[in-house]
């Protein structure tokens, strides 16, 4: 019985062995030809990059699904992968075959993802020592930018960043950044100075909606950062207004009260303002509704361009419309007559050293009756 279970003893151990020695001599098939890594992820602007691959009898031959993406065996293990540039919005594949010797093939696919190009802003202020904010920009290369010689402009992690030299002309100064992309471009006005530079005398100016003509009003700019404000000293009017350094600009509210006015030396109206549609003929003095007014260096003059600024929903601000009210509370009921219609109106400051001669134009006369 002792022989039989060594025997037995015996026997397993060979089945043991031989079971482990099969084992060891299975092995698993290996692909001959097998992709190793690649860099054929391409923004929009496009490029080239490389498939590397494991060969055993070498790479032979490439081939792309889209004539956008052409493919060049550079090497037995490498694929060069070329991208043009793209200018839609959608991304967009194309399906890389690579062969080797021995036909064997493996497929990837090289991706391009759709441009982005667009600006978060298209007004920066600087102050008189250059510095200054920047402008958000989603943009899925680096763009070329062309800008005034006073002026730095760069781009980096989805920004554009705007520095200057220093402003020592005693007024504002401006140009613009042209950021070019591939087959578009976008710019935004530069502008560097301090409310310092443009407070002063002022004209009033733009066409009048009655005759058509070119007519201003005597005004100046007065006040601090948080108290700035139009007056017409002849008139005897102050205008409040909201200042914005990072534009250089201020608004206007719609409703605004002026001051007021005397009609046939016996009756006094409330003036008010009214932002005006000139295309559709419509005014409003809801005070929630504003005309953005942007400072800018115009052929050596310091001026304030008004415009529109997207509060007024379905109409687009172009002017500006003087009512008369018999009350302070402006309403259909309480508005009795026109006193002025401003079509396009600009801030335009008092002439400077160098600056063109000024367009001709009339003051306002305004009647009395």
């Amino acid at each position: 019985m002792k022989k039989i279970n060594i025997i037995w003893l015996l026997l397993g151990a060979m089945f043991l062995i031989t079971a482990c020695s099969s084992d060891d001599e299975a092995t698993e098939a290996v692909s001959q030809l097998r992709i190793i890594k690649s860099d054929i992820d391409f923004t929009a602007q496009g490029g080239t990059g490389t498939v590397v691959l494991a060969a055993t009898s070498g790479v032979t031959s490439a081939a792309s699904s889209e004539t956008w993406c052409t493919v060049t065996v550079s090497s037995d293990t490498t694929v060069s992968v070329t991208v043009a540039p793209y200018e839609g919005m959608e991304s967009r594949n194309s399906n890389v075959t690579i062969t080797d010797r021995n036909n064997n093939a493996v497929h990837i696919s090289a991706t391009q993802t759709g441009m982005r190009f667009g600006l978060g802003g298209h007004v920066v202020a600087l102050n008189d020592n250059g510095k200054g904010s920047g402008v958000a920009a989603n943009i899925s290369f680096t763009p070329t930018i062309d800008c005034p010689d006073w002026c730095t402009v760069t781009f980096s992690q989805d920004s554009l960043h705007f520095s200057a030299q220093p402003n020592t002309t005693g007024s504002v100064r401006s140009g613009y950044a042209y950021i070019n992309g591939v087959n578009r471009k976008d710019s935004v006005l530069v502008v560097q100075g301090e409310l310092k530079d443009i407070l002063g005398s002022y004209r009033l100016a733009g066409q009048d909606g009655e005759t058509g003509e070119a007519v201003y009003l005597d005004a100046e700019l007065k006040g601090t950062a948080g108290n700035l404000r139009i007056e017409f000293p002849k008139l005897g009017w102050k205008c409040p207004v909201q200042f914005d350094a990072s534009k250089l600009s201020f608004t206007l509210a719609g409703g605004t009260n002026f001051g007021t006015y005397e009609v046939n030396d016996s009756v006094t109206y409330n003036v008010g303002a009214c932002l005006w549609d000139t295309e559709q003929g419509y005014i409003t003095w809801a005070k929630n509704y504003t005309y953005n007014c942007q400072f800018q260096n115009v052929d050596g003059y310091t001026v304030g361009v008004f415009e529109d600024n997207g509060s007024w929903s379905n109409y687009t601000v172009s002017g500006l419309y003087l009512a008369l009210f018999d009350s302070d509370v402006f309403s259909s009921k309480s508005r009795k007559s026109t006193l002025l219609r401003l079509a396009y109106p600009v801030l335009i400051k008092e002439q400077a050293a160098g600056a063109k001669p000024m367009k001709q134009m009339q003051p306002f006369a305004f009647s009395r009756k």
